[in-house]
């Protein structure tokens, strides 16, 4: 395995001493492996993996989830309020129909938002949602919840130095004019000295900069000849040739030397590890052990020992030779389907021309 860069991480005072969730970015160009790694790092340190895709899904599952949940409840409070026999008093009236009427306008702003995310989606040409919608989203997910509590893992995001500016550069700019100012001190001797980054960015008050941000390198040739390597289900439409030189310009353009999202991490300080997977020594499993050492042990009870590990790698291998199998069988099914069909038409066909 290749590996042309670099400083792991960027290091502060003291942080190996300090056990916390891990943070990390997986960029590269398609094919690099990128979601694979991510999905292994995610499983073996308990972070949250997140796509742009998966994130989508995950923010419209959460709003739907809290309409369900207001309703439900506003339901529960108008149940309890009929079985009463005698209301207690006109203030006690006016307080639930304000807490009704509070949950009435979160669930029309809920629903709005959603709406609003399917209609641009299903407006666009390629059911997506435009760069700044997405990453006011990402900017929100990432600092709340699991990706908190547990990390994160990003798999492909950010594409670009301005998306990455956008999402963290205002947790930077604080970062540092706080330490320039010597407002704030990391990881002093004093416990109660440590302030976290990220003290600004719309209403969070969390640190959702990444710890790492690790850069998988691979030559176009190398690429595409990994493309025409792959199962003939995983390339339809995804990974055939049209799609990979799409992919790939698009990806080479957003990093030009000058302009790469790594760029911007290397200016604040996350030095990104670079990774060439261009020879065949640098299979997955090499990379991830590499990552795991430089990581270090996962928090305990976050996420995977390496032998749980090793038996969910060895279900998924299982996996995918099910789901190749599958797709080989509906595909000798359609072939018999249409012989079928054909050899239908022809023998009617030709009872047709001995009836004339």
């Amino acid at each position: 395995m290749s590996i042309f860069v670099d400083s792991p991480k960027r290091r502060m005072p003291g942080f190996e001493r300090e056990l916390k969730p891990l943070k990390a970015i997986i960029h590269g160009p398609p094919l690099s492996g990128k979601t694979v790694i991510a999905k292994r790092i995610s499983a073996r340190y308990g972070a949250h993996y997140v796509s742009v895709k998966s994130m989508i899904e995950e923010t419209l599952n959460e709003l739907w989830k809290h309409i369900a949940y207001a309703k439900s409840r506003a339901r529960l409070v108008n149940e309890i309020s009929k079985s009463k026999e005698i209301i207690d008093s006109d203030e006690e009236d006016d307080d639930m129909d304000e807490e009704w009427g509070g949950n009435q306008a979160d669930i029309e702003q809920w629903e709005e938002k959603i709406r609003d995310i399917n209609s641009i989606m299903n407006m666009s040409d390629n059911e997506m949602l435009p760069d700044d919608y997405v990453v006011r989203l990402m900017s929100e997910f990432l600092a709340k919840g699991r990706c908190q509590s547990h990390g994160y893992v990003l798999d492909a995001f950010p594409k670009t130095y301005q998306q990455a500016r956008e999402i963290f550069g205002q947790i930077a700019e604080s970062e540092r004019r706080l330490l320039d100012e010597g407002v704030m001190e990391i990881f002093g001797e004093d416990d109660r000295n440590i302030v976290k980054i990220g003290t600004v960015i719309g209403n969070a008050s969390v640190n959702i900069l990444p710890d790492f941000v690790i850069s998988l390198q691979a030559t176009d040739e190398f690429l595409f000849e990994r493309a025409m390597n792959l199962p003939e289900n995983q390339i339809k439409g995804k990974y055939d040739e049209q799609h990979m030189i799409r992919k790939l310009n698009e990806f080479r353009i957003n990093n030009d030397p000058e302009n790469t999202v790594l760029n911007f991490f290397n200016d604040i300080g996350i030095h990104p590890i670079i990774m060439g997977v261009c020879d065949e020594t640098s299979d997955i499993e090499s990379i991830v052990n590499y990552l795991y050492k430089i990581f270090g042990p996962p928090i305990p009870g976050f996420g995977l020992s390496l032998e749980e590990e090793q038996e969910l790698r060895k279900l998924e291998l299982e996996q995918d030779k099910l789901e190749e199998q599958a797709y080989l069988l509906q595909k000798q099914g359609s072939i018999i389907s249409t012989f079928y069909k054909t050899s239908k038409f022809l023998l009617r066909r030709f009872l047709l021309n001995r009836t004339c």
